[in-house]
């Protein structure tokens, strides 16, 4: 009897056993299938599996805070940017010349383009209409458009409210300057550049720049020039006491990014995580870039070095130039930071 009970109790562990075992392997292998779908299927998975930690930065509509120097008591950020992945988003790229836009732009013919099916335009060459309006003709697409554009900031929620991704990019406030002075005289290496006749065409005088400041000329050191940074995400047309302080919120309440034209790397692999329906593949691409010949053909021609004295004028007198610019870099920094993305591991090796 007692035998009869042991074995009843030896065949339903063994029973219960073998339900088990299936019940694990039926578990493992949908755990293969659902993750074969992710990887498959939804964009930005593989930056997930790479970065486990940042998945509140890309994965899906996230909203995403910094932590800055300025933020509130709590650690939060007073604006927030919301990060859709997919589908692709309408893309505009308002930026100033000279910072390096023209490096993105190639990036985004490649990538953007031929691999993720998004147009890419500009408003470089306009006929009948202002670079405002082709902006705002292109967000009323229903395919979604990488924009190039030197137009300053304006609020385009009234032509489309949703799925647009504001980027943009600054540079050294002197250092732009100094390049912009000099493109205007001598251009790049592009040969092709469509804008070197209208230049030529000019006939501006080949004085240095910094001659050109010691002498006050209103290309190099007026009030509008001087204030180009600022102006560009001002936005508003005009000079007002409370830029410095507009442009900030609009930087951390309307823009995705806003890089710096020192940190390239970092700019192209915070695009591609943040936005990779649009970018995913740029970082490698702009490796490849820059072990090529290509992107010294975008240096401006002969420019010279300011003498220590000159910048340091400059310097004063841009003061306010150089708050926002460093705003822009702690933010940047932050952003970096939160993505797990640093300057000391280079993905280009």
């Amino acid at each position: 009897m007692y035998f009869i009970a042991g074995a009843k109790r030896i065949v339903q562990q063994e029973h219960a056993y073998h339900v088990l075992r299936y019940l694990i392997v039926f578990f493992m292998v949908g755990t293969v299938i659902w993750i074969l779908h992710l990887w498959t299927w939804h964009p930005t998975f593989p930056y997930l599996m790479r970065s486990p930690n940042t998945d509140d930065a890309y994965m899906g509509l996230r909203t995403w805070r910094l932590h800055s120097s300025e933020d509130g008591n709590d650690g939060t950020r007073s604006g927030e940017h919301t990060v859709n992945a997919s589908p692709p988003p309408f893309v505009l790229f308002n930026v100033l010349p000279k910072t390096g836009s023209r490096t993105l732009t190639l990036i985004a013919e490649e990538i953007a383009e031929r691999r993720h099916g998004v147009a890419v335009e500009d408003t470089m060459l306009l006929q009948n209409e202002t670079r405002l309006h082709k902006i705002e003709r292109l967000l009323k697409r229903d395919e979604p458009v990488f924009i190039y554009s030197h137009e300053p900031f304006a609020d385009l929620s009234h032509v489309r409210r949703e799925g647009v991704e504001y980027i943009s990019l600054v540079r050294d406030p002197i250092d732009r300057l100094v390049s912009l002075y000099y493109y205007r005289r001598y251009g790049d290496g592009n040969p092709d550049d469509p804008f070197k006749q209208e230049m030529r065409s000019r006939n501006l005088s080949k004085e240095s720049f910094e001659d050109c400041v010691l002498r006050g000329g209103g290309e190099c050191v007026s009030e509008w020039m001087l204030r180009k940074t600022l102006m560009q995400f001002c936005g508003g047309r005009h000079w007002r006491l409370d830029c410095l302080s507009n442009a900030k919120r609009v930087i951390r309440e309307k823009y995705t990014v806003v890089g710096v034209t020192e940190d390239y790397l970092g700019f192209v692999q915070v695009l591609e995580r943040l936005i990779p329906g649009v970018f995913r593949g740029s970082t490698r691409f702009y490796c490849d870039l820059m072990k090529s010949d290509i992107l010294d053909t975008m240096k401006t021609k002969n420019k010279t070095v300011l003498s220590d004295p000159v910048r340091g004028q400059l310097k004063r007198e841009m003061e306010l130039e150089y708050e926002l610019y460093d705003f822009i870099k702690k933010e940047f920094a932050a952003l970096k930071r939160k993505l797990n993305i640093f300057s000391e591991v280079d993905p280009c090796i």
